[in-house]
């Protein structure tokens, strides 16, 4: 048969019931569903935030409560103790100081007018100088003079064993000065070195940091009294640096005949910083230059 021929008729009416059939059965059959998904450039979160219920904010503040209270009471604590260090070293300092000359004696003594003083303020100056030895007599441990100034006001000096910091620092926390024995003395060419404590046992240097240049500082012993000025503002340095306790504290080799002071003391409380794998505690270094020697030495000691 040819394929090419015209269908007869039967077999068109069975194509079309075929087509019909199978139209019916599309009809019937779940069209698939479409999944729209609309794109967005917002970031949402992952996890919802969950409800906070009375009884955690209740406890949340109740531990801030707690956290705050032992802020203040460790501060106050703290405030407590460093006033317990300081009382017992500034009376320990004022008991030093009577037995010391001091710039404010030396001065009454030389002032006092005759006709109207008993000579009280000459006999204190001389049982000063009694019980006070030379500077260049001095051994570690002994009271020899003082040194004064309007911001840290009238503090004792005592002898101190340079090549023993545990000395040194048993000296200071009675709330004295300490002058290194093995250094110049007042007056004298080279570094008159002193160390005290700016936080606690007395706080002696607790305003060295506010010296500025042209300030003065004099120092009283049975030599006199010599008037040194800053000539360098404190500067930062640490306790492994023993450059300040050198001849000449600047490093200058040029100068080496002036005669200089070197005020040492610390830094903030806890203040340090690491070298070379070991913690080293923060020191201010304040150097001066003698301007004025005074070599009036008053009344004779009896």
């Amino acid at each position: 048969m040819n394929k090419d021929a015209p269908a007869s008729r039967s077999e068109r009416r069975q194509a079309k019931a075929h087509k019909k059939a199978n139209e019916s059965a599309r009809s019937k059959s779940p069209k698939p569903t479409k999944i729209h998904v609309e794109k967005s450039t917002e970031v949402k979160p992952v996890a919802r935030r969950r409800k906070v219920d009375g009884v955690t904010i209740v406890l949340r503040s109740v531990v801030g409560a707690m956290v705050a209270a032992v802020l203040v009471f460790g501060t106050l604590a703290a405030v407590e103790l460093y006033a317990s260090l300081d009382a017992p070293a500034q009376e320990h300092a004022a008991e030093v100081l009577k037995s010391v000359p001091t710039k404010e004696s030396e001065d009454a003594a030389s002032t006092a007018d005759e006709g109207a003083d008993d000579g009280s303020a000459a006999k204190e100056v001389a049982a000063k100088r009694k019980a006070a030895p030379d500077p260049k007599d001095a051994t570690a441990g002994q009271a020899f003079g003082s040194i004064s100034s309007p911001l840290l006001g009238t503090q004792p000096i005592v002898k101190s064993d340079q090549t023993s910091n545990q000395a040194t620092q048993e000296i200071i926390d009675t709330g004295v000065v300490a002058a290194y024995e093995s250094l110049a003395n007042p007056g004298e060419i080279g570094n008159f070195a002193v160390t005290g404590h700016r936080i606690t046992h007395g706080s002696v240097f607790k305003e060295a940091t506010n010296l500025r240049v042209g300030d003065e500082i004099t120092a009283t012993t049975n030599d006199g009294t010599f008037t040194y000025r800053v000539i360098r503002e404190a500067v930062s340095t640490h306790d492994a640096d023993n450059s300040m306790l050198d001849s000449n504290p600047l490093g200058s080799v040029a100068n080496d005949d002036r005669a200089l002071m070197t005020l040492i003391t610390c830094g903030q409380l806890w203040e340090g910083k690491w070298i070379d794998g070991k913690w080293r505690t923060i020191r201010e270094v304040v150097v001066l230059e003698l301007v004025e020697p005074e070599k009036e030495q008053g009344p004779a000691a009896e």
